[in-house]
């Protein structure tokens, strides 16, 4: 029996993305004490980064649920807070201005 059509590609690597990564065009090796001391990030929130496994410009950590942050002790603002930081970091690291 014949096999059934592959499907056809629906994305180009070779076609460079309007938007890069943070983590594909950062040239800096950034640390967590690093980007929370920019962003004045406690000791505390940065502890449980830590536990969270963050690292700086890692997107993965915009899609986390209430139930992942909570674990780890942030409360809805702590954790707003922290991916407003986040945010700013990726920003200046796509736009080559980190450090700001």
């Amino acid at each position: 029996m014949p096999h059934p059509p592959l499907a056809p590609k629906t994305h180009n690597n070779n076609i460079p993305s309007e938007f890069p990564s943070p983590g594909v065009t950062t040239k800096h090796a950034i640390t967590l004490d690093q980007s929370c001391a920019k962003y004045n990030i406690s000791a505390s929130d940065s502890e449980k980064l830590a536990v969270l496994e963050y690292v700086p410009v890692n997107c993965i950590v915009e899609l986390l649920t209430d139930t992942d942050y909570e674990k780890v002790g942030f409360g809805v603002l702590g954790w707003r807070t922290f991916l407003s930081h986040h945010c700013k970091f990726c920003s200046s690291i796509v736009a080559g201005t980190w450090p700001e």
